[in-house]
């Protein structure tokens, strides 16, 4: 339980980052007290001057996904199941929120047997009527100021993998109108290095599972 507290905090930085989207667009929240960050800010992204912009060939037509309750259930796991074991049972209930337009789901699983438990969070967001274009690269820069990011290519419009030392690593996808975050807690030494390609693997089983 306590672990699954501590991811909430990253799982939740889709709209941590105070962005709420509205009607195919966002807006930071000016309670936050931690501005969106601009694309050319320095130090906002590792190894690059700026976030990567959607491609011109898939500017239109955008892709449209549906709304799915708990992603950890629409999913195999096909990648992640050999580096970390098989999942248990879920520690608090899947989550499922539905905002005007915005559906938020969130879920979790526990990997193996090891202690501390591997621990992997989904949440995802999908926009009815927009994008999540803005939401995902204001939160590419929230979150490339508190540690490096690697930009995974080919994979929705835009991915990136960000390692936190006090939660875990993270993917993060967006594509049309849905975001997706993945986050491996207490990932197992043995698992590290195939680790990234795993999770790429995963994003894109989120991605078809949404896929109408």
């Amino acid at each position: 339980m306590h672990a699954y507290r501590t991811a909430t905090r990253l799982a939740a930085t889709i709209t941590a980052a105070g962005l709420t989207v509205a009607a195919g667009g966002c807006h930071h929240d000016r309670s936050d007290p931690s501005p969106a960050v601009s694309a050319s800010s320095p130090g906002a992204v590792s190894g690059a001057t700026s976030p990567p912009s959607v491609p011109p060939s898939m500017t239109y037509p955008r892709p449209t996904y549906k709304a799915v309750r708990s992603p950890c259930d629409s999913i195999g796991f096909t990648a992640l199941r050999p580096l970390l074991g098989q999942p248990g049972t879920a520690p608090v209930a899947d989550r499922f929120d539905l905002r005007s337009r915005i559906a938020f789901a969130r879920c979790a699983r526990p990997f193996g047997g090891g202690q501390p438990q591997t621990l992997v969070v989904i949440s995802t967001q999908r926009v009815d009527g927009g994008t999540v274009d803005d939401v995902f690269r204001s939160k590419r820069n929230f979150d490339a100021r508190e540690a490096p990011v690697t930009d995974i290519p080919a994979l929705g419009e835009g991915a990136y993998i960000s390692t936190d030392p006090a939660i875990g690593t993270s993917i993060t996808v967006h594509d049309g109108n849905l975001a997706a975050q993945i986050t491996v807690m207490h990932v197992p030494p043995a698992a590290r290095a195939a680790l990234n390609d795993a999770l790429t693997q995963t994003a894109r089983e989120v991605l078809d599972a949404a896929t109408p």
